[in-house]
Protein backbone atom coordinates (compact mmCIF):
# COMPACT_ATOMS: atom_id res chain seq x y z
CA UNK A 1 0.00 0.00 0.00
CA UNK A 2 1.21 3.23 -0.73
CA UNK A 3 2.09 6.00 1.86
CA UNK A 4 0.45 8.90 1.79
CA UNK A 5 0.04 12.21 4.11
CA UNK A 6 -0.93 11.69 8.02
CA UNK A 7 -4.71 12.83 8.01
CA UNK A 8 -6.85 14.29 10.94
CA UNK A 9 -10.66 13.93 11.27
CA UNK A 10 -12.21 16.42 12.56
CA UNK A 11 -16.15 16.76 11.33
CA UNK A 12 -18.40 13.71 11.33
CA UNK A 13 -21.61 14.43 10.50
CA UNK A 14 -24.45 12.92 8.29
CA UNK A 15 -25.18 9.03 8.50
CA UNK A 16 -27.12 6.39 8.38
CA UNK A 17 -27.55 3.72 11.11
CA UNK A 18 -26.60 -0.01 10.56
CA UNK A 19 -27.40 -2.38 12.77
CA UNK A 20 -24.30 -3.99 14.63
CA UNK A 21 -23.10 -7.39 13.16
CA UNK A 22 -24.25 -10.60 15.22
CA UNK A 23 -21.87 -12.73 17.64
CA UNK A 24 -20.82 -16.31 16.04
CA UNK A 25 -23.51 -19.15 15.84
CA UNK A 26 -23.28 -21.57 17.96
CA UNK A 27 -22.48 -24.92 15.46
CA UNK A 28 -25.34 -27.52 15.42
CA UNK A 29 -24.95 -30.25 18.18
CA UNK A 30 -23.05 -33.05 17.06
CA UNK A 31 -23.30 -37.14 18.40
CA UNK A 32 -20.64 -37.84 20.88
CA UNK A 33 -20.15 -41.60 19.40
CA UNK A 34 -19.22 -39.64 16.17
CA UNK A 35 -15.29 -39.92 16.80
CA UNK A 36 -14.58 -37.08 14.39
CA UNK A 37 -17.24 -34.93 15.46
CA UNK A 38 -16.01 -35.03 19.07
CA UNK A 39 -12.87 -34.36 18.00
CA UNK A 40 -14.35 -30.94 15.88
CA UNK A 41 -16.44 -30.55 18.78
CA UNK A 42 -13.31 -29.93 21.75
CA UNK A 43 -11.38 -28.02 19.42
CA UNK A 44 -14.19 -25.80 18.19
CA UNK A 45 -14.91 -25.02 21.71
CA UNK A 46 -11.62 -24.58 22.98
CA UNK A 47 -10.63 -22.43 19.74
CA UNK A 48 -14.17 -20.48 20.62
CA UNK A 49 -13.22 -19.77 24.55
CA UNK A 50 -9.47 -18.12 23.37
CA UNK A 51 -10.24 -14.28 23.64
CA UNK A 52 -9.11 -12.65 19.89
CA UNK A 53 -8.52 -9.30 19.52
CA UNK A 54 -11.47 -6.52 18.04
CA UNK A 55 -10.67 -4.34 14.60
CA UNK A 56 -11.79 -1.58 13.39
CA UNK A 57 -12.23 -0.37 9.73
CA UNK A 58 -12.44 2.74 7.98
CA UNK A 59 -15.04 3.03 5.93
CA UNK A 60 -13.35 5.46 3.50
CA UNK A 61 -11.07 4.02 1.09
CA UNK A 62 -9.52 4.20 -2.73
CA UNK A 63 -9.38 0.62 -4.60
CA UNK A 64 -5.54 -0.40 -6.07
CA UNK A 65 -5.60 -1.81 -9.90
CA UNK A 66 -6.69 -4.98 -8.99
CA UNK A 67 -9.40 -4.05 -6.66
CA UNK A 68 -7.86 -4.07 -3.31
CA UNK A 69 -8.51 -1.40 -0.59
CA UNK A 70 -5.83 1.20 -0.02
CA UNK A 71 -6.03 3.72 2.98
CA UNK A 72 -3.79 6.39 4.12
CA UNK A 73 -0.86 5.31 6.22
CA UNK A 74 -2.04 6.65 9.07
CA UNK A 75 -5.10 8.64 9.77
CA UNK A 76 -6.38 10.13 13.31
CA UNK A 77 -9.55 11.57 15.06
CA UNK A 78 -10.16 12.80 18.47
CA UNK A 79 -11.12 10.09 21.24
CA UNK A 80 -14.02 12.27 22.08
CA UNK A 81 -18.08 12.27 21.40
CA UNK A 82 -21.21 13.26 22.87
CA UNK A 83 -23.23 10.23 22.77
CA UNK A 84 -26.86 9.10 23.91
CA UNK A 85 -26.98 6.61 26.91
CA UNK A 86 -29.50 4.73 26.69
CA UNK A 87 -29.49 3.32 29.87
CA UNK A 88 -29.75 7.27 31.47
CA UNK A 89 -31.76 9.07 28.71
CA UNK A 90 -29.39 11.30 28.45
CA UNK A 91 -26.39 13.08 26.48
CA UNK A 92 -22.84 11.62 28.07
CA UNK A 93 -19.73 13.09 27.43
CA UNK A 94 -17.41 10.27 26.60
CA UNK A 95 -13.67 10.15 25.82
CA UNK A 96 -11.10 7.21 26.09
CA UNK A 97 -8.02 8.46 28.39
CA UNK A 98 -5.41 5.77 28.86
CA UNK A 99 -5.83 4.61 32.79
CA UNK A 100 -8.58 5.70 32.98
CA UNK A 101 -11.62 2.85 34.21
CA UNK A 102 -14.30 4.69 32.68
CA UNK A 103 -14.96 6.39 29.30
CA UNK A 104 -17.78 9.03 30.87
CA UNK A 105 -15.70 12.57 31.33
CA UNK A 106 -17.82 13.00 34.49
CA UNK A 107 -16.19 9.97 35.84
CA UNK A 108 -12.69 10.30 35.09
CA UNK A 109 -10.09 12.32 37.01
CA UNK A 110 -9.90 15.86 36.61
CA UNK A 111 -7.53 17.14 34.23
CA UNK A 112 -7.61 13.92 32.23
CA UNK A 113 -6.88 14.67 28.53
CA UNK A 114 -7.90 12.44 25.55
CA UNK A 115 -5.71 10.35 23.13
CA UNK A 116 -5.67 10.99 19.80
CA UNK A 117 -6.80 7.58 18.30
CA UNK A 118 -4.79 6.21 15.05
CA UNK A 119 -5.77 3.78 12.24
CA UNK A 120 -2.75 2.45 10.31
CA UNK A 121 -3.70 1.02 7.34
CA UNK A 122 -6.52 1.53 7.43
CA UNK A 123 -7.57 -0.11 11.04
CA UNK A 124 -7.42 -0.27 14.57
CA UNK A 125 -6.73 -3.03 16.02
CA UNK A 126 -8.27 -3.20 19.79
CA UNK A 127 -6.80 -6.18 22.39
CA UNK A 128 -9.56 -7.87 24.55
CA UNK A 129 -7.60 -6.06 27.64
CA UNK A 130 -7.87 -3.05 26.59
CA UNK A 131 -11.29 -2.67 28.10
CA UNK A 132 -11.95 1.31 27.86
CA UNK A 133 -10.75 1.62 24.43
CA UNK A 134 -13.01 -1.12 23.33
CA UNK A 135 -16.38 0.72 24.95
CA UNK A 136 -15.29 3.63 23.65
CA UNK A 137 -15.01 2.49 19.77
CA UNK A 138 -18.35 0.49 20.09
CA UNK A 139 -20.36 3.20 21.56
CA UNK A 140 -18.74 6.33 19.85
CA UNK A 141 -21.00 7.90 17.33
CA UNK A 142 -18.07 7.54 14.27
CA UNK A 143 -18.58 3.86 14.84
CA UNK A 144 -21.27 2.36 11.76
CA UNK A 145 -21.80 -0.59 13.26
CA UNK A 146 -23.80 1.25 16.91
CA UNK A 147 -27.38 0.92 16.31
CA UNK A 148 -27.73 3.71 18.95
CA UNK A 149 -25.50 6.27 17.03
CA UNK A 150 -26.39 9.57 16.51
CA UNK A 151 -27.57 9.60 12.74
CA UNK A 152 -26.26 13.43 12.10
CA UNK A 153 -23.21 12.29 12.81
CA UNK A 154 -20.81 10.73 9.77
CA UNK A 155 -19.86 7.23 9.76
CA UNK A 156 -15.75 6.90 9.95
CA UNK A 157 -15.01 3.22 10.95
CA UNK A 158 -17.15 -0.23 11.58
CA UNK A 159 -16.52 -3.35 13.03
CA UNK A 160 -15.49 -5.97 11.20
CA UNK A 161 -17.56 -9.39 11.58
CA UNK A 162 -15.17 -11.96 11.69
CA UNK A 163 -17.85 -14.77 11.09
CA UNK A 164 -19.09 -12.78 7.70
CA UNK A 165 -15.58 -12.34 6.45
CA UNK A 166 -14.67 -15.96 7.24
CA UNK A 167 -17.96 -17.16 5.58
CA UNK A 168 -17.59 -15.20 2.24
CA UNK A 169 -13.55 -16.71 2.40
CA UNK A 170 -15.06 -19.59 2.05
CA UNK A 171 -18.13 -18.59 -0.87
CA UNK A 172 -15.12 -17.58 -2.58
CA UNK A 173 -12.83 -20.85 -2.31
CA UNK A 174 -15.81 -22.98 -3.24
CA UNK A 175 -16.39 -20.48 -6.11
CA UNK A 176 -12.54 -21.04 -7.36
CA UNK A 177 -13.14 -24.62 -6.66
CA UNK A 178 -16.25 -24.98 -8.87
CA UNK A 179 -14.49 -22.97 -11.71
CA UNK A 180 -11.14 -25.15 -11.57
CA UNK A 181 -13.79 -28.47 -11.82
CA UNK A 182 -15.44 -27.19 -14.66
CA UNK A 183 -12.03 -26.20 -16.41
CA UNK A 184 -10.75 -30.04 -15.99
CA UNK A 185 -13.68 -31.71 -15.71
CA UNK A 186 -16.14 -30.05 -18.81
CA UNK A 187 -16.76 -31.93 -21.79
CA UNK A 188 -14.84 -31.03 -25.08
CA UNK A 189 -18.06 -29.82 -26.67
CA UNK A 190 -17.82 -26.71 -24.16
CA UNK A 191 -14.16 -26.77 -23.50
CA UNK A 192 -12.99 -26.21 -26.44
CA UNK A 193 -15.70 -23.48 -27.69
CA UNK A 194 -14.94 -21.47 -24.69
CA UNK A 195 -11.33 -21.68 -24.91
CA UNK A 196 -11.78 -20.30 -28.31
CA UNK A 197 -14.10 -17.90 -27.35
CA UNK A 198 -11.26 -16.60 -24.49
CA UNK A 199 -8.91 -16.74 -27.08
CA UNK A 200 -6.77 -19.47 -25.93
CA UNK A 201 -4.74 -21.28 -28.13
CA UNK A 202 -6.27 -25.01 -29.12
CA UNK A 203 -3.33 -26.08 -31.10
CA UNK A 204 -2.19 -27.90 -27.96
CA UNK A 205 -2.62 -30.75 -25.99
CA UNK A 206 -6.20 -31.11 -23.86
CA UNK A 207 -4.32 -30.85 -20.85
CA UNK A 208 -2.58 -27.63 -21.53
CA UNK A 209 -5.81 -26.00 -22.56
CA UNK A 210 -7.36 -27.73 -19.55
CA UNK A 211 -4.94 -25.79 -17.53
CA UNK A 212 -5.19 -22.43 -19.14
CA UNK A 213 -9.10 -22.59 -18.49
CA UNK A 214 -8.25 -23.52 -15.21
CA UNK A 215 -5.82 -20.66 -14.75
CA UNK A 216 -8.24 -18.19 -16.14
CA UNK A 217 -11.17 -19.71 -14.31
CA UNK A 218 -9.72 -18.57 -10.77
CA UNK A 219 -8.90 -15.12 -11.52
CA UNK A 220 -12.52 -14.32 -11.55
CA UNK A 221 -14.24 -17.68 -11.07
CA UNK A 222 -17.94 -16.05 -10.79
CA UNK A 223 -17.75 -14.85 -14.35
CA UNK A 224 -15.65 -17.82 -15.28
CA UNK A 225 -18.69 -19.94 -14.17
CA UNK A 226 -21.56 -18.57 -15.68
CA UNK A 227 -19.78 -18.29 -19.13
CA UNK A 228 -19.98 -22.33 -18.94
CA UNK A 229 -24.14 -21.09 -19.14
CA UNK A 230 -23.54 -18.30 -21.43
CA UNK A 231 -25.15 -19.77 -24.95
CA UNK A 232 -24.05 -16.81 -27.05
CA UNK A 233 -20.23 -17.38 -25.50
CA UNK A 234 -20.03 -20.44 -26.76
CA UNK A 235 -21.56 -20.41 -30.38
CA UNK A 236 -19.15 -17.41 -31.18
CA UNK A 237 -15.98 -19.92 -30.00
CA UNK A 238 -17.85 -22.19 -32.19
CA UNK A 239 -18.15 -19.61 -34.93
CA UNK A 240 -14.58 -19.50 -34.46
CA UNK A 241 -14.09 -23.11 -35.21
CA UNK A 242 -15.69 -23.03 -38.10
CA UNK A 243 -14.11 -20.17 -39.35
CA UNK A 244 -11.11 -22.14 -39.19
CA UNK A 245 -12.26 -25.24 -40.65
CA UNK A 246 -13.68 -23.53 -43.41
CA UNK A 247 -17.14 -24.29 -42.52
CA UNK A 248 -17.95 -20.75 -42.52
CA UNK A 249 -16.55 -18.09 -44.52
CA UNK A 250 -15.99 -14.63 -43.03
CA UNK A 251 -15.21 -11.63 -44.90
CA UNK A 252 -15.33 -7.70 -44.50
CA UNK A 253 -18.79 -7.40 -46.34
CA UNK A 254 -20.45 -10.84 -45.02
CA UNK A 255 -20.57 -14.57 -43.61
CA UNK A 256 -21.51 -17.09 -45.85
CA UNK A 257 -21.57 -20.99 -45.58
CA UNK A 258 -18.87 -23.40 -47.20
CA UNK A 259 -20.82 -24.01 -50.13
CA UNK A 260 -21.22 -20.12 -50.49
CA UNK A 261 -24.22 -19.54 -49.32
CA UNK A 262 -24.80 -15.72 -47.82
CA UNK A 263 -26.31 -15.95 -44.09
CA UNK A 264 -25.79 -12.22 -43.49
CA UNK A 265 -24.14 -8.98 -44.33
CA UNK A 266 -22.10 -7.28 -41.75
CA UNK A 267 -22.90 -4.12 -40.82
CA UNK A 268 -20.05 -1.17 -41.05
CA UNK A 269 -17.92 -1.15 -38.09
CA UNK A 270 -19.01 -4.39 -36.32
CA UNK A 271 -17.29 -7.53 -35.56
CA UNK A 272 -18.54 -10.47 -37.18
CA UNK A 273 -19.83 -12.88 -34.69
CA UNK A 274 -21.32 -10.14 -33.03
CA UNK A 275 -23.33 -9.23 -35.72
CA UNK A 276 -24.46 -12.50 -36.50
CA UNK A 277 -25.48 -13.55 -32.95
CA UNK A 278 -27.91 -10.48 -33.03
CA UNK A 279 -28.95 -11.11 -36.90
CA UNK A 280 -30.15 -14.87 -35.52
CA UNK A 281 -31.59 -13.59 -32.37
CA UNK A 282 -33.40 -10.75 -34.50
CA UNK A 283 -34.72 -13.58 -36.59
CA UNK A 284 -35.57 -16.48 -33.95
CA UNK A 285 -32.96 -18.60 -35.83
CA UNK A 286 -30.22 -18.56 -33.41
CA UNK A 287 -30.87 -22.36 -31.95
CA UNK A 288 -31.55 -23.46 -35.35
CA UNK A 289 -27.69 -21.68 -36.53
CA UNK A 290 -27.05 -23.75 -34.11
CA UNK A 291 -27.58 -26.83 -34.58
CA UNK A 292 -26.91 -26.49 -38.52
CA UNK A 293 -23.14 -25.07 -37.33
CA UNK A 294 -22.86 -28.42 -35.14
CA UNK A 295 -24.31 -30.18 -37.94
CA UNK A 296 -21.75 -29.18 -40.47
CA UNK A 297 -18.94 -28.85 -38.50
CA UNK A 298 -19.45 -32.65 -37.51
CA UNK A 299 -19.94 -33.65 -41.31
CA UNK A 300 -16.38 -31.88 -41.92
CA UNK A 301 -14.20 -32.98 -39.15
CA UNK A 302 -15.50 -36.63 -38.52
CA UNK A 303 -14.64 -37.29 -41.75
Amino acid sequence: MAKKNKTVVNDFDKATMVATPKSVATPTETKNTDLYSKLWRDSYDKEASKKKPTIFELCKHTKGPKGEKLYQAEVFFPSEDVIFDKDTGRRRKIRYVRGEQSIYAEEQAKGAKAKMIKFEQGVVVVHYTDTTLLEFMRKCNYNKSNPDRLTEMRQVYFEIDKTTVAKKSIEQEVTILEASTLALRAPLSKIIPIAKYLKIDTNKSLDEIRYALKNLGTKNPKKFIQLFDDKEAVFKGMCLMAAEYGVLKVTANDIKWENGTKIMSIPLGQPAFEALVSYLKEENKFAEYVNELESRMNAIIGK
